[in-house]
């Protein structure tokens, strides 16, 4: 079992967000790719994502993403 963090992307993936992640002696990361109270997406920054993809590799840093807050099952239905 590998044990992990949330981490910031706001400032960069590599920069910030592996970079938190070491400091907290992160084994796996947990990330939104956007907003996570918005059905926006995130502007696509192909070599800043090519550039996190090689760092938490060469890491051995697995990655998941987190779906947006909109979409959790758990919260209560307040239209219906």
């Amino acid at each position: 079992m590998r044990i992990g963090s949330h981490v910031a992307v706001a400032g960069g993936l590599v920069k910030v967000g592996l970079g938190e992640a070491a400091a907290v002696g992160a084994e796996i990361v947990q990330l939104f790719a956007g907003n996570p109270r918005s059905w926006t997406p995130a502007a696509v920054d192909p070599a800043a994502d090519e550039a996190f993809r090689t760092a938490s590799a060469e890491r051995d840093l697995p990655v998941v993403v987190h779906a947006p807050h909109l979409i959790t099952s758990a919260r209560r239905r307040t239209w219906c």
